[in-house]
Parts: C-alpha cells; sequence; structure tokens
C-alpha cells in the first residue's frame, strides 16, 4: 500500500507541475476534478467457486480502482480535452482524449468509454468494485481507444480492435488478421423525464491455422437498448441486449468463474468450424429518493450464453441506501449477492457480499 500511494503522490506531483507551468500558455480553462473511493467489503465465496473447493469469505480494505483524479481542459470554443487517472495499482488511464468541434458536429479522439458501456447504464451497483452490473446482464465493454463522431444525439466510434484466440491453434498462437476496427453506433434521446438509449457494435476478424494457413472468420456483435424514467421522487430503469461472441471483441456477459474472476465464454474452434456463443442480457434497476440526503436503490442483472443446446446463466442483484454525510462526502451501504447455474440446473456457485463504500468528491 506505501508503495502504491508512493506512485500516486509522485504522479500527481509531476502532473500538478507540468500544468502549473503550461497553465497560462496553452489553457483558457483548467478545472481539476476527482473522487477518492474506499471500499470496506466482506464477500463469501462458495466451494465451487474456490480454487480449494471450501467456502471462504475474503475481506476487501483499501481504496478502489474507481477512485481518479483528472482535469477537463478547454483550449477555445473548438477544442477541448480531457485527462483521467484511475488509483489502481498500477495506475490506469482511465479517460485521455480531445475533442474537436467543427460546428455540425464534434470529433473525439483518444479513450473513453466504450459505447456500449456509456449508453443504457443506469444501475449504480457498489459490489464488486462498483461494477453497476456491468458484469451482470449490463454488457460492459470497458474503455478504449477510438475515434468517435458526436453529432447531437447520434455517436459513431471506431474502436481499437480485440482479438482472442479460439483455439484454431492448440498453443493458442495468435494469427490474426484485422481489417477493421470495431464499429459502435449509439443514440439517444430524452423526452420529458424519459430517457432512452439504443447502441449497437460489431466486429470482425480472421484467425489463421498455423498447420494448414487456412482463415477463419470470427464475427461479433452486441446490440442494447435502455429506458429510463424519472417520476418524482422514484427511479425506474431497463435494459435489453443480445449478441454473438461478445467476448471476442472484449464486452462482458459473465456466466462461470475462472481464475479467482467472472469470465465470459468466447466463439470456439471445433473440428474444422467456429462455434459461436449466443448472448442475451438484462438489467432492472429502481431508486426512490427518500429526501436530498438520502436515497435507496435496488437492481438485479442477468446473462445467458448459449453454445449449441448447452446454456449457462449467471445474475447478480443488490440493495443499498446512499447517505451524503456533507457536500462532497457520501457513504454508501450495499448488500448483495452473484449466481452461477447451468441450463439443466447444477449450482455453479455464488457470491454474497455486504459493502459499504465511503466517497469524498472535490
Amino acid at each position: 500500500m506505501w508503495v502504491k500511494m508512493k506512485k500516486i503522490k509522485l504522479l500527481l506531483i509531476l502532473i500538478l507541475s507540468a500544468f502549473t507551468i503550461n497553465l497560462n500558455t496553452f489553457a483558457s480553462d483548467f478545472n481539476f476534478y476527482g473522487n477518492i473511493i474506499f471500499n470496506t467489503t466482506s464477500e463469501k465465496l462458495s466451494d465451487e467457486i474456490t480454487s480449494s473447493g471450501k467456502s471462504d469469505r475474503d475481506l476487501q480494505w483499501g481504496l478502489s480502482s474507481s477512485s481518479r483524479i483528472g482535469a477537463k481542459i478547454s483550449l477555445s470554443d473548438q477544442i477541448t480535452a480531457l485527462f483521467e487517472i484511475g488509483a489502481s495499482d498500477p495506475l490506469t488511464i482511465r479517460h485521455f482524449y480531445g475533442i474537436y468541434d467543427f460546428k455540425a458536429g464534434k470529433i473525439l479522439i483518444g479513450q473513453t468509454d466504450n459505447p456500449i458501456s456509456e449508453f443504457a447504464a443506469y444501475s449504480s451497483q457498489v459490489g464488486f468494485d462498483g461494477d453497476g452490473l456491468g458484469t451482470y446482464g449490463g454488457l460492459d465493454g470497458g474503455r478504449n481507444e477510438m475515434i468517435k463522431f458526436i453529432f447531437n444525439h447520434l455517436q459513431i466510434a471506431f474502436i481499437e480492435p480485440v482479438a482472442i484466440a479460439t483455439g484454431v491453434n492448440p498453443d493458442d498462437t495468435e494469427l490474426f488478421d484485422i481489417k477493421i476496427p470495431q464499429i459502435s453506433a449509439a443514440y439517444n434521446l430524452q423526452y420529458q423525464n424519459i430517457n432512452f438509449d439504443a447502441v449497437g457494435n460489431y466486429q470482425n476478424y480472421e484467425e489463421e491455422s498455423a498447420a494448414t494457413g487456412q482463415n477463419y472468420d470470427i464475427a461479433s456483435y452486441a446490440i442494447k437498448f435502455g429506458i429510463k424514467g424519472e417520476f418524482g421522487q422514484f427511479m425506474l430503469g431497463a435494459t435489453y441486449g443480445w449478441g454473438q461472441n461478445v467476448d471476442n471483441m472484449g464486452i462482458t456477459a459473465a456466466t462461470y468463474y475462472s481464475e479467482g474472476e467472472p469470465a465470459t465464454p468466447g466463439a470456439l474452434f471445433n473440428n474444422g468450424h467456429i462455434d459461436n456463443i449466443d448472448t442475451k442480457a438484462y438489467t432492472i434497476v429502481a431508486g426512490y429518493k427518500i429526501n436530498d440526503a438520502i436515497a435507496i436503490e435496488a437492481g438485479y442483472g442477468n446473462n445467458r450464453n448459449k453454445l449449441n443446446d448447452s446454456e449457462n446463466k449467471a445474475w447478480s442483484y443488490y440493495l443499498q441506501s446512499e447517505i451524503k454525510i456533507a457536500e462532497g462526502f457520501i457513504i454508501t451501504p450495499e448488500i448483495g449477492k452473484a449466481d452461477y447455474e447451468t441450463s439443466n440446473g447444477v449450482d455453479e456457485g455464488e457470491i454474497d457480499y455486504i459493502t459499504v463504500k465511503w466517497q469524498f468528491n472535490f
């Protein structure tokens, strides 16, 4: 922990020094922001999930990888930029991009949220390090390097492609032929108190057999719709998505546990052809604002991954209360669970947790 904090302090000193020296030179508007998130979590893992074959309880007590510091920079009316660094170990770049406003629209170049992560994502789940049901029903694509065009309600992104071996080569030798980036299109529409989102991603690459030289096509897609409404003090949101070989394009829809982490099955090479994985996923979130200081939220997410006649599924649910202690200081206690099961009802394990998120915003 001491080494981690030393790295954070050193990096922040270098960033602040560099930007302070050059502030008057290049930026007319420079605004730092950030948050400190500390998780105190107790998890109980069933014997199907642990490597020992015995149920186990783990304690997580420390900074969340969602903790961050960043800055919004305005160079002119047409050019803006943003950077955001995550306090994980090692440190990570969460966002790092520039935007050019050409009046008819905007172009973003750099790293930021994959549109399938940004759109139709309504959960505030604290568990699993602030997962927000992204692993369970939300079809989360993480953050990627991209070129994105923004036209009011419509966004079109050309994203750094992901390629994952399918078993074409027994030793998982990576012989890929990638000709196009991952492509994403997203649309958002707001009408009074209703928000509607639609997003779709597509990717295609070929994997070559080292033995025969034959190429095998791996096509992936994911489509997700979402709707969220706020009715006075109530909030209700839901998403539904489906896709094929989503893991092969870097999108999460976990239905089993592997090496201590939730995992998403990908396309598999089988007797001279590629077997595709079909995915269905959905989330439901409801919230109620009791007053300006206290709000409650409950959510449920579900994934189903099908290979031929075999289907695995996983789901997660939670209940939380967000409590504002003071301006910029929030505590969120939460209880929740994740469960794994095969299509014929075989239990593949579960995780029960209770957590409290301590958050300072600045």
